[in-house]
C-alpha cells in the first residue's frame, strides 16, 4: 500500500471493475497499465490499494481530468471519490449520550453486573476477558460447573437454578440456548465489538454500557419460564456474592402484591444491601395498567424508539412498491413470486377462514401456499406461512407499526393505508405477484417515543407512585446473541447468528443496568435510591404529543447517562422509610418484622402516607367525576452537587387545570450531604384521563433542557378507559339475502280438519318442504328461486327467508330437536338455521379443483388432480338429513358423494366417495385414516367405521340411507339387492407393509407393476380382489418395496406371516395419556406454582393406608416437614418409616379383628395409595399397566406433604369410630386440607361422622373435600353438609375401550381393561352349543353347571351374564377369552379381567349371539385395550346424583373432577382383579378417584391464595367450574357447579364467603336446636333467632342456588335468595349480572350491577327465581329447571351460580 501523500489537485477516488477477468494477467498489472496510460511515466506511483482478490478495481489520487478519461475507459463500470462512512454502532448509547469516547473511572472495572435471565453464551466476543485482571476482591460468587462452560475474568461467576429438576428441554448449564440472556448481558456490560452485524443489518461497533464492568450469571429462566423459587434462589446467591447492579428483564404476567412477587421480594432485599435492581416494565402495552415490576425500591423500564428504523419494501407485479417495517435478511428480488391471500387458502384439516387470512399457526393449507408468498390480516409470527412452504409474508393490519420484528420468513408489515392498497390487487388481479428486498435502515427523526408493545401505568399495585420509572432504548437492538438457536427461534427458520436485533422492555431494561452500573463507578457510595433518583431527575423530557399516555408510558423521560453523574440534588430513600411505606399500605407489623428480620412495629407514627415516600416523581390519583382534590406531598433532597453554598430555585410547570405551591420554594445549602425538606401542594380539578407537568429545582449549574433536578408531577384518573371495538366480521359471515317476495302459492295439508293453508312468498317452481319435530306450526320450503322461507300456520306472510344459496334449494330437514334447520343446494353447500331463521354456519363451501399434495393424498393416484368431490361437493345435494339426537348432519349428491359435517363447527367429519367407499379423514394431519370396504357409504363418527352385518358386500349403487333409531347404525339399500349396516364402533387401521429393497428384477418394475404385486397379494392373503383394492392405499417401488393399507389386526397378520414381507406395523397409534386427568384439566406440570407455599401445604389422606416406599411418595427435594405439623409417624409392622413427603401416619384398628394391628403403610387394599398419589404424587416417568397409558404419572400438587390417616381395612371396613378418631387428629395435626373418598348414606349431620368432624375442620380453616358416592342413582348423593365440597366424578376426554372382531367381519368396541390378545382367531362359541345341560342354557348366561369343558377348550366364549360369569370355571375349562354383555352397562366403570375379555352393550351382544347361531364355523378376535375419544365433560354413569335429601336447598353435588379410568400408584404387593402381582400402577373408577382430583385443586388454590377460608377455596371451585358438555337428565343435580379449572379458580374474581357463624346460622335454620348447637360450638352462646325457621335461602351464602318444590304443589313457585360476594380480583371493579333460563323459570338479579372500591369489599344482593305451577310444565319438564346467574367483571371475570328448581323426588 502506498503512502498517501498531500496534494491540493488530487484527491483519493475509487476505481470499480467489476469481477476478476479469467486471463492470465495480472489484475495489479492491469491497474498499474491503466494509471500509466491515463497520468503517464510514473502513474503507478499514485496508487493507493489494488483490489485483486475477490473482485478488480484500485484506490489512487486523481485529478478530475484523470477522473474523466478512467470513466471512458472499457473494463470501467465506475469511478467515485473515496467518501468518508461512519461505523454504524448498536446506535442506541450513542442515541442517549453514552458515546465510545464518554468520561469512564477505573472503578467500572470493579463493577460487578448481577444478570438473572436465560444464561450467557461465554464464547460470544462481547465477553471476552482480553485485558481483564482478575475478580474484584470483594467478589464471593462461584462458577458451578457444568460441561463446556468456562469462567473467565468477565463473566466471573456462573450459576443455574431449576427447581423442577427437569432438563428435557434445556441443558443443565448456565449456558444460554436461547438467546435471550446473552443479548440483555452484552447490551448492559458487553465489551466493544467493531463490525457487529445480523447479516449485514445494524453493522457497527457492538457494545454496553458498562463494557469494563465484570458479568455474573445466574441462570433462572428456561424453556417452560422462569420460576418464582428460581428466581429468589438467585437473588439470594446475588446479593451475597457480592454484585453492585442486578438487571432482571422479565415479570410476571398479572401484578402482584409485595410479598406475592418474587422480584419484589429479591429487590427488595438487595436494596438493603445497597443494590439497585434495574427491572423491565413488561411487553403488554399499549394497555393502561399494565405495567409490572411496579416496587417503589426498583427501578422499572420503559421502552423507547431509537432514531434509527428498519424498512422492508416490496414491489408489486403492477409496478408499484411499498415500505414496510420489518428485519428481513433475505433478499426475494429480483424474482416475482405468485401471492395468495390466507383466507384463500384455509387447510383442509380444520378449515377456518378467519384463522387462514390471519395466518395463524396450522390455519394455511400447503398445497395452496407452497412457493408463494401470503397476504395476512394481522401480524404473526410468519411460523404458519414458513410451515405450510410459503416464501414470504406480507401483514397488514391496524396495529401499532413502530417496531421492525425478524419473522420466520422474509416478511414486512405494514400499516391499514398501504396494506389496503396491497389487499386490493391481490384481491382484484388474478395472477398476483411480488417481490421482498432486504431490509435497509433509514433515519427516524420521530424519535425518542414509546413504542406500542411497552406497558403503561397507572401502577396496579400502589395506584400513586408513577411507574415506569424512566425511558431506555428497547426497540430494534443489536446485541449478542447465541448460536445454539436461530434468529428467531421458530420452526423452518435455519438462521444462526452471533448478534441479533430484537425488541422489548428486555432490551430497555440492561441499557438502564448499564447506566446505573456506569454512575456508580462515578459514585460507588451513592445508595440504590438516590442512584434511581439521578437516573429519574436528569432525564430527557419526552413529547406528550407523541405518547397520549404521557409520564404513564415514559415515567420521568428518556434516560441520560452522562447527566446522571452529577444530579445536583437526589431523592434519597433508606430502607425505614420503605417499612413505613408498608406500614402504610396495610402490611401488619408480622409482615414486616417477618421481610425485614427486626423487630418493628406498624404503630401510626410509623404509617408513610404513600404521598409522602421520598420518591422523585409525585403521583395522584382521582375520582373520575369528582370536584376539586387536594393533596400535600413531602419531599427531601440531598445535595450531591456542588460542595459550597449553593441554592436551589423552585419551577413549576404544569397547565392549567392544576395549582401547584412548593413551600419553601427556596432551598439553600451550605455542604454535600446536607438535605432540605420541603412540601408540595396539588390542586386538581380532573376533566380528563391524565394530567401531567414538572418541579424543577435550579441552580443556575445543574440544568437539564428547563434546567435543574427535574421531577415529573403526574394527576391521573383512577380510571383509564379505552373503547373496545368488536371484532371485524370474517368473510363466512356475509349473507346475500335475495329480494324477490310474492307469487308462487304453496299448497300443503297440514290439520287434521283437512284445512288448506296458502304461503305466498316463492317466485318459482317449490322443490322441497319440511315440518319442525317440535312445533307443528312451523313449515319450511325450499324452491328453484334459490331460497328458502320459513312460515307458521295461521300466518298470512313468512316467517323468515333462508337466502344465501347460488342455485336451487332442493332438499331441507330439522334437527330431531326442532333447533335447527339444514337447507341443501344443487350449489353443494348446506346453511345450518335456527328455528328464527337465522344463519349460523355454512358446510361445504370450499375451494374447488386445487391440487392435492402428496403428503394429504389419501388413497388416490399419487399425482393426479383430486376429483371435484374429494373434499367438497360440487353436483349438488339430492336430499339432507340429522342425526337423530344430535346435530351431525347427513347429505348425499349428485355426484354419487356422501357426506357428514358436523354443525355445531362446521367441520367435514367424513365423505363417502362415488367409487363405492367410503373415506374419513384425520382432521388432524389431513391423512385418509380408513376406507370402508364394499360401498359402504356413510358413518358419523370421528373413529373408525366397519360393516355391522349385510347380506353379501355390495358392489353397486346406493339406493337408500336411514340412521337407526337413536344409534350409531346406519342402514342402506343398495341396487344389487343388498342390505348393509354400519356401526360407528370400531374399524381398520392403517399398517406398513414393508417388503425390503427393490432387487434387480423388482428395479424393472415401474410404479404401476408395483402396485399390480401389491394388489396381487393382497388379494391372495384377503381372499377378495375388490377388496384388496378398496384397502390399498398407496405403494411404494422406486426406492424401497412395500404398500400401506388398511387393514384389521388378524390380517396384519396373516400377511406377516408371507415369505416375501419383513414387517408390518402400524402406521400410528394413539394412547391415553397417564397425566391426562391433569393436564385435561389445563393443570400441566409447567403450570406456575407457588413452590414455596405447596411444600408448606399438608393433605390429610382418611383412608385405607399407603405404600410409601412407592417412588410417588418420594420425598427427593422436599425439606423437612413445615413447622406447623404438630402429628406422629405411628410405629408398626412393616413399617419402614415416615420421610419429608409422606410426614405423619396413623393407624385406627377400632372394630379390627386381625390378630396383628393394622399400620399405615399396610394398604391391604390399594385404595388410599392411589387417592394419595393422585392428590399429591411426586412426578414418576414411564408409568402404566401393562403397557397401557405409558407416561408420567403425578399428582395435582406433587410438592404438597401428605398425613395418612387409615380408617379402612380388610376387617375394619372404615367405622364411624376410626373415622371419628383420625378426623380428630388430623385437624389437631395441622392439616390444611382433607381428603376423604368414603361416604355413607345422608343423615342427619349430627350423626354423621364426615359432617362432625368436617364441620370441627372448617371452624380450624381446613377445606374437607369428600366423594359423592357411587349409587349413580337420583338422591343418593352423599356427603351433603354444605362445609364439605362434594365431588362427583367425571370423564376425560379419552377413554379405554377394548375391540373385538368377529369372523363375519363386525368389529366393535367393549368396555374392560384388557392388556391380553387372542393374538389370533379363535374359535367362539356361546351357552346354548357349549351347554351339557340344554334346560339350563335357554338364558344364554354362563354358570358353573350348564358349561361342557370339552366344548368350551380353545374357545372365546360369550355369556350373557358378561359382569358375573364364572372366570375360575372358564379358566379352568380352558377358555381362551370372554365376550359378554355388561347388564348394567357402565361404561365409565371397566373393569380387569385374568384373561382376554370384552364387555359389549347389550344391542352389540345380541348381534354377536345371533352370528354364533347363524354361522357354521364362528370365530373372534379380541385385542388390546385401546384409548378412544369421548365427550368430555360429563358425569360418569356411576356418580351418584342429587338433589340433597338432608337440606333441600343445598345443591350437591358441588363439582365434579376426573374419575374414570384413573392410573394412579398401586401396591405392588396386593393381587390385582386379573390375579396377578407386581404392577406399580392401576386403573381406577369411582368418585374415590374424582375427589383427591378436586383435593389436589383445594390445595393448589389454597397454595396461592393461604389466607382465604374453606369456603372462599370451595366457591372458587365452583364459580370458576367448567359447563358440562354432555346433557344429563338431572343436569345440575348430576354435575354441580360442572368441572373444576384448577388454575381459573386462582383468580374467580368474587367469592361467596362463609364463617363458622354463618353456618350455624344455616344449622338454626334447619331446625337445631339452640341446646345442641351450643354443644356442638364448644359451649358457645347459640340463640338462634326466630325468624331463621322461615326459610334457610338467607342465611346460607351458597354459591349455588337450590329450590324443591312439592309433588303436589299445583300453586306458582317463587323464592328470593340473598347473597353476599366478596372481591378478590382487582381493587377497582364493576361486576354486571346476567341471568339464564329455561322456559318456566324466571330469574331476577338486584342490584344488577355492583361496583368495588377495593379487594375484600362486600356487596350484598337478591335473587328472586319464580314460575308457573311446575306440573303444569307436563312432559315438556324432566323434573329440573336449570338456569344460572353469571357476574360478568370490568377485568374479564366471569363467576358463575348454577340456579335450580325441581319437583322434589320424594315427598316433602
Amino acid at each position: 500500500m502506498a503512502m498517501l501523500q498531500p496534494n491540493i489537485d488530487r484527491q483519493a477516488y475509487i476505481v470499480y471493475m467489476g469481477s476478476h477477468s479469467q486471463k492470465e494477467v495480472s489484475a495489479t498489472e492491469i491497474h498499474t497499465n491503466m494509471m500509466e496510460e491515463v497520468v503517464g511515466s510514473g502513474g503507478s506511483d499514485h496508487m493507493l490499494y489494488s483490489y485483486k482478490r475477490s473482485f478488480s478495481g484500485f484506490a489512487a489520487m486523481l485529478t478530475s481530468e484523470e477522473v474523466q478519461k478512467l470513466t471512458r475507459m472499457e473494463g470501467v463500470i465506475s469511478v467515485f471519490p473515496n467518501g468518508k462512512m461512519q461505523l454504524h454502532t448498536t446506535r442506541s448509547w450513542t442515541f442517549i449520550g453514552l458515546t465510545g469516547k464518554s468520561e469512564r473511572r477505573p472503578l467500572e472495572r470493579d463493577m460487578i453486573v448481577g444478570m438473572l435471565d436465560t444464561g450467557i453464551w461465554p464464547e460470544s466476543e462481547s465477553f471476552s476477558d482480553e485485558g481483564f485482571g482478575p475478580p474484584p476482591q470483594k467478589w464471593k460468587g462461584t462458577c458451578m460447573k457444568s460441561e463446556n462452560f468456562t469462567c473467565n475474568n468477565k463473566i466471573i461467576g456462573a450459576k443455574y437454578y431449576r427447581v423442577t429438576g427437569n432438563f428435557s428441554l434445556d441443558v443443565a448449564s448456565p449456558r444460554d440456548t436461547e438467546g435471550h440472556g446473552s443479548h440483555t448481558a452484552s447490551t448492559a456490560a458487553g465489551n466493544f465489538v467493531p463490525k457487529a452485524s445480523l447479516e449485514g443489518l445494524g453493522l457497527g461497533t457492538a457494545r454496553g454500557g458498562a463494557p469494563s464492568a465484570r458479568i455474573a450469571v445466574y441462570k433462572i429462566c428456561w424453556a417452560d419460564g422462569c420460576y418464582d423459587a428460581d428466581i429468589l434462589a438467585a437473588f439470594d446467591d446475588a446479593i451475597a456474592d457480592g454484585v453492585d447492579i442486578i438487571s432482571v428483564s422479565l415479570g410476571a404476567t398479572n401484578p402482584k402484591g409485595y410479598f406475592e412477587d418474587s422480584i419484589a421480594i429479591g429487590t427488595f432485599h438487595a436494596m438493603r444491601h445497597g443494590i439497585l435492581t434495574s427491572t423491565s416494565a413488561g411487553n403488554d402495552g399499549p394497555t393502561p395498567g399494565s405495567v409490572n415490576n411496579a416496587a417503589p425500591w426498583l427501578l422499572s423500564v420503559a421502552a423507547s424508539s431509537i432514531d434509527r428504523k428498519f424498512m422492508t419494501k416490496i414491489q408489486l407485479g403492477n409496478g408499484a412498491s411499498y415500505e414496510g417495517v420489518s428485519i428481513n435478511t433475505v433478499n426475494l428480488y429480483p424474482t416475482m413470486y405468485p401471492i395468495i391471500y390466507g383466507g384463500r387458502a384455509p387447510t383442509l384439516k380444520k378449515p377456518n377462514v378467519t384463522a387462514a387470512r390471519n395466518c395463524q399457526k396450522g390455519s394455511l393449507e400447503r398445497r395452496l401456499v407452497r412457493g408463494k408468498i401470503v397476504l395476512c390480516d394481522l401480524i404473526v409470527n410468519g411460523e404458519s406461512v414458513s410451515a405450510a412452504g410459503g416464501v414470504g409474508a406480507m401483514m397488514q393490519d391496524n396495529t401499532y407499526n413502530d417496531v421492525a420484528y425478524n419473522f420466520a420468513v422474509p416478511a414486512s408489515h405494514f400499516g391499514p393505508d398501504p396494506g389496503s392498497k396491497i389487499s386490493a390487487y391481490v384481491k382484484q388481479t388474478e395472477n398476483a405477484t411480488a417481490t421482498m428486498f432486504k431490509s435497509i435502515h433509514q433515519r427516524d427523526d420521530s424519535a425518542p417515543y414509546i413504542v406500542g408493545f411497552s406497558s403503561r401505568g397507572p401502577n396496579a399495585i400502589t395506584k400513586d407512585i408513577l411507574k415506569p420509572d424512566i425511558a431506555a432504548p428497547g426497540s430494534d437492538i443489536l446485541a449478542a446473541w447465541s448460536p445454539a438457536t436461530t434468529v428467531t427461534g421458530l420452526v423452518g427458520d435455519k438462521r444462526v447468528t452471533n448478534y441479533n436485533i430484537i425488541s422489548g422492555t428486555s432490551m430497555a431494561c440492561p441499557h438502564a443496568t448499564g447506566v446505573a452500573a456506569y454512575v456508580k463507578s462515578f459514585q460507588p457510595t451513592w445508595s440504590p435510591a438516590a442512584l434511581r433518583s439521578a437516573l429519574m431527575t436528569t432525564a430527557m423530557p419526552m413529547s406528550r404529543a407523541k405518547n397520549h399516555d404521557a409520564e404513564f408510558a415514559y415515567g420521568a423521560g428518556l434516560i441520560n447517562p452522562v447527566k446522571a453523574v452529577d444530579p445536583g440534588l437526589v431523592y434519597d430513600a433508606a430502607e425505614e422509610d420503605y417499612v413505613h411505606f408498608l406500614c402504610g399500605q396495610g402490611y401488619n407489623s408480622t409482615q414486616i418484622q417477618i421481610l425485614t428480620g427486626e423487630d418493628i412495629h406498624c404503630s401510626n407514627e410509623k404509617k408513610l402516607a404513600v404521598w409522602d415516600l421520598n420518591y422523585p416523581s409525585l403521583t395522584l390519583s382521582v375520582k373520575p367525576g369528582g370536584g376539586s382534590v387536594m393533596r400535600v406531598f413531602h419531599r427531601t433532597v440531598t445535595n450531591v452537587g456542588s460542595s459550597g453554598s449553593c441554592t436551589y430555585k423552585a419551577i413549576v410547570k404544569v397547565p392549567e387545570e392544576v395549582v401547584v405551591k412548593v413551600r419553601p420554594s427556596v432551598l439553600t445549602f451550605q455542604s454535600v450531604g446536607e438535605s432540605k425538606s420541603f412540601t408540595v401542594t396539588v390542586v386538581v380539578k380532573l376533566g380528563k384521563n391524565s394530567i401531567s407537568g414538572a418541579l424543577i429545582w435550579d441552580d443556575g449549574e445543574h440544568t437539564h433542557i428547563d434546567g435543574g433536578a427535574n421531577t415529573p408531577t403526574a394527576a391521573g384518573s383512577r380510571i383509564l378507559a379505552t373503547l373496545m371495538e368488536d371484532g371485524e366480521m370474517s368473510d363466512d359471515g356475509d349473507v346475500e339475502l335475495a329480494a324477490a317476495i310474492d307469487a308462487l302459492h304453496l299448497m300443503m295439508k297440514r290439520d287434521a280438519d283437512d284445512s288448506v293453508h296458502t304461503f305466498i312468498g316463492h317466485t318459482f317452481e317449490v322443490y322441497v318442504a319440511a315440518c319442525s319435530p317440535t312445533d307443528p306450526s312451523l313449515v319450511a320450503t325450499g324452491g328453484g328461486d334459490e331460497r328458502g322461507f320459513l312460515w307458521r300456520i295461521g300466518q298470512g306472510d313468512w316467517a323468515a327467508e333462508l337466502g344465501g344459496h347460488r342455485e336451487s334449494v332442493i332438499s331441507l330437514a330439522f334437527s330431531s330437536d326442532g333447533q335447527f334447520l339444514a337447507s341443501g343446494g344443487l350449489d353443494s353447500v348446506v346453511k345450518i338455521w335456527n328455528e328464527s331463521g337465522n344463519l349460523i354456519c355454512t358446510l361445504g363451501d370450499h375451494v374447488e379443483n386445487e391440487q392435492i399434495e402428496e403428503s394429504t393424498r389419501g388413497d388416490h393416484v399419487e399425482n393426479e388432480q383430486i376429483e371435484e368431490g374429494g373434499h367438497s361437493p360440487t353436483d349438488g345435494l339430492e336430499w339432507v338429513r340429522w342425526q337423530p339426537g344430535g346435530h351431525l348432519v347427513l347429505a348425499v349428491s349428485n355426484d354419487n358423494t356422501a357426506w357428514v359435517w358436523d354443525a355445531d363447527t362446521g367441520r367435514t367429519i367424513c365423505t363417502g366417495s362415488g367409487d363405492k367407499s367410503l373415506r374419513i379423514w384425520n382432521l388432524e394431519t389431513g391423512q385418509c385414516i380408513h376406507v370402508v370396504r364394499g360401498g359402504e357409504y356413510l358413518i358419523w363418527s370421528l373413529r373408525f367405521s366397519f360393516v355391522h352385518c349385510s347380506a353379501r358386500f355390495t358392489k353397486s349403487e346406493l339406493t337408500c340411507l336411514t340412521w337407526i333409531g337413536t344409534s350409531s347404525f346406519v342402514a342402506a339399500g343398495c341396487a344389487d339387492g343388498a342390505i348393509v349396516v354400519w356401526d360407528a364402533g370400531y374399524g381398520t387401521k392403517t399398517y406398513i407393509v414393508y417388503m425390503g429393497s427393490v432387487s434387480a428384477e423388482k428395479n424393472n418394475d415401474n410404479h404401476l407393476l408395483a402396485a399390480r404385486r401389491h394388489h396381487n397379494l393382497l388379494s391372495s392373503v384377503l381372499g377378495d380382489e375388490d377388496l384388496a383394492q378398496h384397502v390399498r392405499l398407496t405403494s411404494y417401488g422406486k426406492s424401497f418395496d412395500g404398500f400401506a393399507a388398511n387393514l384389521l389386526p388378524q390380517e396384519a397378520e396373516w400377511l406377516q406371516e408371507n415369505e416375501n414381507v419383513v414387517s408390518v406395523f402400524l402406521s400410528g397409534t394413539k394412547q391415553l395419556s397417564t397425566t391426562w386427568s391433569w393436564d385435561y384439566l389445563d393443570m400441566p406440570l409447567s403450570v406456575q406454582r407457588n413452590f414455596d407455599i405447596e411444600s408448606d401445604i399438608i393433605i390429610g389422606m382418611i383412608d385405607s393406608g399407603i405404600n410409601v416406599d412407592a417412588p410417588s411418595f418420594s420425598d427427593k427435594g422436599l425439606g423437612p416437614p413445615p413447622a406447623k405439623w404438630k402429628g406422629i409417624c405411628q410405629k408398626g409392622l412393616n413399617f419402614t418409616g415416615c420421610n419429608n413427603k409422606v410426614i405423619g401416619a396413623r393407624a385406627y384398628d377400632v372394630g379390627n379383628l386381625e390378630t396383628t394391628p393394622l399400620t399405615p403403610l399396610d394398604d391391604t387394599e390399594g385404595h388410599g395409595t392411589h387417592t394419595a398419589s393422585t392428590v399429591a404424587g411426586s412426578a414418576v416417568g414411564g408409568a402404566s399397566y401393562r403397557g397401557l397409558a405409558k407416561g408420567t404419572a403425578r399428582g395435582g400438587v406433587p410438592s404438597a406433604r401428605l398425613a395418612i390417616y387409615k380408617v379402612c381395612g380388610p376387617k375394619a371396613a372404615c367405622t364411624d369410630a376410626n373415622l371419628m378418631s383420625a378426623l380428630d387428629d388430623a385437624i389437631h395435626d395441622g392439616v390444611d386440607v382433607i381428603s376423604m373418598s368414603l361416604g355413607a348414606p345422608t343423615m342427619d349431620y349430627f350423626k354423621d361422622p364426615v359432617a362432625i368432624g368436617s364441620f370441627h375442620a372448617m371452624e380450624k380453616g381446613i377445606i374437607v373435600s369428600a366423594a359423592a358416592g357411587n349409587k349413580g342413582e337420583m338422591g343418593q348423593v352423599e356427603n351433603v353438609a354444605p362445609w364439605i365440597l362434594t365431588v362427583a366424578a367425571s370423564r376425560t376426554g379419552k377413554q379405554l375401550r377394548t375391540p373385538i372382531v368377529l369372523g363375519n367381519r363386525f368389529a366393535t368396541l367393549g368396555v374392560t381393561f384388557n392388556y391380553l390378545s387372542t393374538k389370533k382367531w379363535y374359535p367362539i362359541t356361546n351357552v346354548a352349543k357349549a351347554t351339557n345341560d340344554s334346560n339350563n342354557a335357554a338364558s344364554g348366561e354362563c354358570d358353573t353347571n350348564n358349561l361342557d369343558p370339552k366344548k368350551v377348550k380353545g374357545k372365546i366364549v360369550y355369556c350373557k351374564n358378561g359382569e358375573s360369569a364364572p372366570l375360575d370355571t372358564l379358566s379352568e375349562f380352558g377358555a381362551v377369552g370372554l365376550i359378554g354383555d355388561a347388564v348394567s352397562w357402565y361404561p365409565d366403570f371397566p373393569q380387569t379381567y385374568p384373561m382376554p375379555a370384552s364387555l359389549l352393550d347389550p344391542t352389540r351382544g345380541q348381534i354377536v349371539d345371533g352370528y354364533i347361531n347363524s354361522t357354521k364355523n364362528p370365530r373372534a378376535y379380541i385385542l388390546k385395550t385401546t384409548g378412544v375419544n369421548v365427550t368430555a365433560p360429563a358425569v360418569a354413569v356411576f356418580s351418584s346424583k342429587g338433589p340433597n335429601q338432608q337440606s333441600r336447598t343445598i345443591l350437591k353435588p358441588d363439582v365434579m373432577a376426573p374419575g374414570v379410568n384413573i392410573l394412579a400408584a398401586f401396591p405392588p404387593y396386593l393381587l390385582g382383579e386379573d390375579n396377578s402381582y407386581g404392577h406399580p400402577f392401576r386403573f381406577l373408577s369411582g368418585t374415590s378417584m374424582a375427589c383427591p382430583h378436586a383435593t389436589a385443586a383445594a390445595a393448589f388454590v389454597k397454595s396461592h391464595r393461604p389466607h382465604w377460608s374453606p369456603a372462599a377455596v370451595k366457591s372458587a371451585l365452583m364459580t370458576t367450574a367448567r359447563a358440562a358438555k354432555e346433557q344429563n337428565p338431572l343436569a345440575e343435580y348430576a354435575y354441580g357447579s360442572g368441572e373444576i379449572d384448577p388454575v381459573k379458580a386462582l383468580d374467580p374474581g368474587l367469592v361467596y364467603d362463609m364463617s363458622f357463624v354463618d353456618y350455624v346460622r344455616f344449622l338454626c335454620s334447619e331446625g337445631y336446636s339452640n341446646t345442641s348447637l351450643s354443644i356442638m360450638t364448644d359451649g358457645g352462646d347459640v340463640s338462634c333467632p326466630s325468624e331463621c325457621s322461615d326459610s334457610t335461602h338467607d342465611f346460607v351464602n351458597y354459591p349455588s342456588m337450590n329450590l324443591q318444590v312439592a309433588l303436589d304443589s299445583t300453586s306458582p313457585y317463587a323464592a328470593v335468595f340473598q347473597r353476599t360476594v366478596t372481591n378478590v380480583g382487582p381493587a377497582k371493579s364493576t361486576y354486571v349480572a346476567t341471568t339464564k333460563g329455561p322456559a318456566g323459570m324466571e330469574i331476577k338479579v338486584a342490584p344488577a350491577r355492583l361496583e368495588f372500591e377495593k379487594v375484600g369489599e362486600k356487596k350484598t344482593f337478591k335473587v328472586e327465581v319464580k314460575g308457573p305451577a311446575l306440573q303444569q310444565l307436563g312432559q315438556e319438564m324432566d323434573r329440573v329447571l336449570s338456569g344460572s346467574l353469571v357476574w360478568t367483571g370490568s377485568s374479564g371475570h366471569r363467576v358463575r351460580s348454577p340456579v335450580v328448581v325441581s319437583l322434589a323426588f320424594v315427598p316433602l
